[in-house]
């Protein structure tokens, strides 16, 4: 190699340790990520610490009957519709 050649490659060998050794150290530690104290969580009488319903979960139901016809000469549908709505709150509801 030529004079000009190796100035370049030891210039860039430099550069290259120095841009290495400016970077900051890595905070990450893998094993907060996985932590399990999340799950340490006792949960409430409507849901346990994992997540699955209490002894006081409670769910409110639709349950829908639905009566259609399509006409499809004229592009029409005609139907009957009947919602029964169950209230298993412990409140009641003002409004749907």
């Amino acid at each position: 190699m030529n004079k000009k050649s190796t100035f370049l490659f030891s210039a860039f060998l430099f550069l290259t340790m120095l841009s290495a050794n400016a970077q900051d150290a890595s905070k990450y530690n893998s094993s907060d990520v996985f932590d399990l104290s999340f799950l340490n969580n006792p949960g409430t009488v409507y849901r346990s610490g994992s997540g699955t319903p209490g002894p006081n979960y409670w769910q409110n139901c639709a349950d829908y009957k639905i009566a259609a016809t399509l006409d499809t000469t004229i592009a029409s549908v005609n139907g009957k519709v009947s919602i029964t709505y169950t209230n298993n709150s412990p409140d009641e509801l003002n409004f749907l």
